[in-house]
């Protein structure tokens, strides 16, 4: 089905005859030069106007305002997205493109549409059959056509900032998936500019398992831009909203590797003053990666250049950052708060001062009295004593009473560690919160949100070390031994009455004793459903 519009070189030729500004010889002159030039497919129609206004504006046929007057009445939304899409370097040939056009066309038959809407229908097309993603697709179709930085096409956007962007990109060549941290230029300080150079540098010279690494850096257009290892799972974030609070070896396990990447840093005379769980990523193969040294703070020889002012996130900030006089000389005791405050989120599933504004929650941080131990324990509901006091110790408003390095701290989560870490937190996240376990404990946007929900439902009891037996056990044992002495105590009864009443032993006893055994397991379960339902 042909088009209801006219072709757009004819739309274009009248537009300009229409304006008045030169006559048809020398429009045709101009297009015919225009033709002419290397490189301009006969069939490319966007290509041939454009070069025609060009030629027009440098004979003085037309002004540059004149020029872009026209164009922006001849240009169509279709028009546009085809010229960016082709302009972009997705690779997609302009046959695929005609193909699209051709098929949305169709499908569409006699029914009312705009180019706008055949331009999304294309679009979407395209992203079925795989030749966009859905974010190149929506870019495109605001006009923007850049998806290249160095060697790697942009995918998708994966995150945002206050110090940039990320992107997930891959190799041109190589085909290897990566993250890009980009710095555009004209959004950026020359502050944050520098602490993003930092950035850079530092990463550039640390090599750790759990530490993100970077793989190249570049200058591109007008952007800075880092590139690193990408990793596919969530952020602590992103993990606690969808599954729910963490059991307590699952919180160990993710926390100790967090703290092996910080006692790492501090070797290397990092700090990184702005742990959270944003920052703390959890791949699906259960490794965590820390991830971020935008506002970290280096010793070391040519980074010691540092943000002097108050940084951090207001709800996993140290009080000693919250100080103007020594935010800008913080240590690693600073990172074990932050630390412990993430910790705190992800076993009650909210931070450990949450409501109120910056300057309520910055007061409540630099309160000397810290959180009370019941009260961790009674937010994480489910969390071993032990466990709580390891997150206490953590969150001491003193840096001299806090532990004293992130090897204390990884010492201290020892008796929760499972035997195989990175096995256990896979295991606990390929279980679906849709159709497993999870959905029992899995919390609501609102419990992260609202302060003092009582009623909100919570996670299942978490696994403690055997240090710490559950109550469930230990009833257990109650009721076998309970249960085996009553009938044991029967049996023997049965078989003295038929001794002395028989003249011998028969297997009545061995009944009467397995029978009185299942009643009092019986009787006791029944009892504590009994109790349990006052």
């Amino acid at each position: 089905m042909m088009p209801k519009n006219p072709a757009l070189i004819q739309r274009f030729r009248q537009a300009v005859l229409d304006s008045g500004s030169l006559g048809k010889a020398a429009l045709n002159a101009a297009e015919s030069s225009a033709r002419r030039i290397p490189g301009i497919a006969a069939a490319d129609e966007i290509a041939i106007v454009r070069a025609t206004v060009n030629a027009l504006v440098k004979k003085e046929h037309l002004s540059e305002a004149k020029a872009e007057d026209i164009l922006k009445h001849v240009f169509t939304e279709l028009d546009l997205f085809r010229e960016t899409l082709l302009a972009s370097g997705l690779g997609v040939p302009p046959e695929m493109l005609k193909e699209a056009e051709t098929n949305i066309r169709s499908s569409l038959g006699d029914k009312p549409s705009d180019d706008a809407t055949i331009a999304k229908e294309i679009a979407d097309f395209l992203v079925d059959r795989g030749h966009l993603t859905p974010f190149q697709a929506s870019q495109l179709l605001m006009g923007r056509k850049k998806f290249q930085l160095g060697h790697y096409r942009i995918l998708s956007q994966i995150g945002k900032g206050g110090m940039g962007i990320v992107f997930l990109a891959e190799h041109e060549l190589m085909g290897r998936k990566v993250a890009i941290k980009v710095l555009p230029r004209k959004k950026v300080t020359e502050q944050s500019e520098e602490a993003f150079r930092r950035e850079i540098r530092m990463l550039g010279r640390l090599d750790h398992e759990n530490l993100v690494r970077a793989i190249d850096a570049g200058f591109d257009g007008n952007v800075f831009y880092m590139v690193t290892e990408f990793i596919d799972g969530l952020n602590l974030n992103q993990l606690v909203k969808k599954y729910g609070r963490l059991t307590d070896d699952v919180a160990a396990a993710i926390i100790s590797q967090a703290a092996l990447a910080l006692g790492y840093a501090h070797e290397n005379k990092i700090v990184h003053r702005d742990v959270k769980p944003g920052n703390i990523f959890v791949s699906f193969n259960g490794s965590v990666k820390l991830l971020d040294l935008g506002l970290a703070r280096s010793e070391a020889e040519g980074e010691a250049i540092s943000f002097n002012g108050v940084v951090g996130t207001i709800d996993y900030i140290a009080p000693e950052q919250l100080d103007k006089k020594s935010a800008g000389n913080v240590d690693a005791l600073a990172d074990i708060y932050s630390l412990g405050c993430t910790l705190y989120y992800i076993v009650t599933g909210e931070p450990p001062y949450p409501g109120g504004d910056r300057a309520d929650k910055a007061r409540r941080h630099r309160n000397p009295n810290p959180i009370r131990k019941q009260e961790i324990q009674d937010n994480s509901k489910h969390s071993s004593p032990g466990f709580c006091d390891v997150i206490y110790g953590m969150l001491l408003k003193e840096p001299a009473d806090r532990y004293q390095s992130m090897e204390e701290v990884i010492d201290a989560l020892a008796n929760w560690m499972p035997q195989d870490p990175q096995q256990t937190v896979a295991s606990w996240m390929s279980l679906s919160p849709e159709t497993s376990a999870h959905d029992e404990w899995k919390i609501s946007e609102a419990d992260l949100l609202l302060v003092g929900r009582d009623n909100a439902v919570v996670e299942r009891p978490g696994r403690n070390s055997e240090m710490h037996k559950s109550a469930a056990s230990v009833a257990v044992g109650r009721l076998v031994v309970v249960s085996l002495v009553v009938g044991v105590s029967i049996g023997i009864l049965v078989a003295v009455m038929e001794f002395l009443f028989w003249g011998g032993l028969g297997y009545g006893s061995i009944l009467f004793g397995f029978v009185s055994s299942v009643l009092a397991a019986g009787g006791q379960v029944l009892w504590r459903v009994v109790k349990s339902t006052r």
